[in-house]
């Protein structure tokens, strides 16, 4: 404290004001890495948002194509057939456009491969 004490106030007054600005300094350079920290995080939010849109997208289409092909089973005409058919090409395409975009988004599109192969299969009718 000695130090201080034989410090004239002028210096003082300078000392003091240069912390004061290294603290600011210090409270504005955080800020910014919070806010970075923070957009990023909202960006991940975002696409696995996206993510598990296309998989609930798909899994609707999915069991739509599963409804229809039980009514190509149980179809008593041609025309109910051929519509059964249809709607399970349909829904097909549906869970196919409902995951196009979250396999070109995911960290890891090998996850949605399997549901992309299902469809696939089902498209091929």
């Amino acid at each position: 404290m000695s130090f201080l004490a034989n410090l004239k106030i002028g210096t003082k007054l300078a000392l003091s004001s240069g912390i004061g600005i290294v603290l600011i300094a210090g409270i504005l350079i955080n800020q910014q890495i919070a806010s970075s920290e923070i957009s990023s995080a909202n960006a991940a939010v975002s696409r696995e948002q996206t993510i598990f849109n296309g998989i609930q997208t798909a899994a609707v289409s999915l069991a739509e194509m599963r409804a229809a092909s039980n009514e190509v089973g149980s179809g008593a005409t041609t025309r109910d057939i051929e519509a059964a058919l249809n709607q399970a090409k349909r829904s097909s395409q549906q869970a196919w456009d409902g995951l196009e975009e979250p396999i070109n988004i995911a960290l890891k599109p090998d996850a949605l491969k399997d549901i992309v192969v299902a469809c696939a299969s089902m498209r091929a009718l």
